[in-house]
């Protein structure tokens, strides 16, 4: 399940931040405009080129957020779940402005587990994902989230695993 987490892809000149996350809003663009391999190839490419770097704020931000899109670019919700644990695992190394990316994490792994029948563990991370912080103090992104709560919601009481459209 693909979040309204990060339309917008920040480009300004910040030590490198900003052209990397122009290389993964291209890969995203580029995903979105026609999917297939080609654009997750280019994001696996960025992550193998950033994975080895030493561990620190902006290191944990760029692994969040790679993983976070290549989640996005798997059918598979085994393939889905891995990235969004390991966005998971990355965002633990945020600074606390960075705190609402856990909303969508959380609801993403929640989805995986959902469409991989492991209907409890989802639960609790949908649980968890509407315990924490929306990213921004915006109504039209809360409303999009509750939106996505409830979508993943009503398909774990109807123990559905069939995949939901992106909202």
């Amino acid at each position: 399940m693909t979040t309204p987490q990060h339309e917008a892809v920040n480009t300004q000149s910040d030590g490198g931040l900003g052209e990397l996350m122009g290389r993964i809003g291209a890969a995203v663009a580029a995903h979105r405009a026609s999917g297939g391999d080609g654009p997750r190839e280019d994001l696996l490419a960025i992550w193998r080129e950033f994975a080895p770097s030493p561990t620190g704020p902006d290191q944990a931000l760029r692994r969040c957020t790679i993983a976070h899109y290549l989640a996005d670019m798997y059918d598979d919700p085994a393939l889905a779940l891995m990235w969004d644990t390991r966005a998971l695992d990355a965002a633990a190394n945020l600074p606390a402005e960075h705190v609402g990316f856990y909303p969508s994490l959380y609801l993403n792994i929640a989805d995986n587990l959902r469409r991989l029948r492991s209907f409890d563990a989802a639960e609790e991370y949908l649980a968890e994902a509407r315990r924490r912080p929306p990213a921004v103090a915006d109504d039209s992104y809360t409303e999009l989230m509750n939106t996505a709560f409830t979508a993943v919601g009503t398909a774990l009481r109807e123990r559905s695993t069939a995949p939901i459209m992106d909202v």
